[in-house]
């Protein structure tokens, strides 16, 4: 964990370094942008009342935090791809029976031998970065401040309990709750659609297979 990325964090998220050193881990290239720019729209109106010139200065070092925490977490992903370790099966593809019970999409797909459990954990994670995480959200609608994120991110939270981590601290009340989920959910991408921008299945095939997963659960919802 470099001394620079420490530094970023504790300037963009407006926080001391034992905390900064806490949150680094957790930080998406999201959370980076929407700070900064959440920082960067503060500013501009305050530099309204203040001088030009210290108004560049901080646009200046917002733009470098934002460089350096970005930099910083290319880095750390590239390490954790190379110390992840696959587990047995994940490029193998079904061979059998599909299970008589009631399937989500993806569960029907490798079922069927469409695609690997890889592709299926690989399109899951693909739809899971597509949604930003609720705090996001809350601090680019301005609900929370880069400050308070941070303290929520590092208290450990995930999304099934952000609400009740920002509730707690009397960040925001149900009405905000319902309201950024409501958004979140608006940025959900179907599962399917990984599979025919990567080219491994196309639109008619993937149309095939949910009709044939609709009959499939209405066989067995009973």
């Amino acid at each position: 964990m470099s001394a620079g990325a420490v530094a970023a964090c504790q300037f963009l998220f407006n926080v001391p370094a034992p905390v900064a050193k806490k949150l680094l881990p957790k930080l998406e290239p999201r959370d980076v942008r929407v700070a900064s720019n959440t920082m960067g729209y503060r500013d501009s109106i305050a530099g309204r009342r203040g001088e030009r010139a210290e108004k560049s200065k901080q646009r200046i070092r917002v733009r470098r935090a934002r460089t350096s925490l970005q930099k910083y977490i290319c880095r750390r992903r590239r390490r954790e791809r190379r110390e992840t370790i696959l587990p047995w099966g994940y490029r193998l593809y079904h061979h059998g029976p599909i299970e008589p019970r009631v399937m989500r999409f993806g569960q029907y797909l490798y079922r069927r031998g469409a695609i690997s459990l890889g592709m299926l954990e690989e399109a899951l994670a693909w739809q899971s970065r597509c949604r930003p995480r609720m705090g996001q959200i809350a601090m680019r609608e301005g609900m929370i401040s880069p400050r308070e994120f941070a303290l929520l991110l590092c208290f450990g939270y995930n999304d099934c309990l952000f609400g009740e981590s920002a509730k707690g601290g009397k960040f925001l009340d149900d009405k905000d709750i319902a309201k950024l989920k409501a958004v979140q959910e608006s940025y959900r991408r179907p599962l399917g659609r990984y599979f025919v921008i990567k080219g491994m299945l196309d639109e008619r095939r993937l149309e095939s297979y949910h009709d044939d997963m609709v009959h499939h659960n209405l066989r067995f919802a009973a």
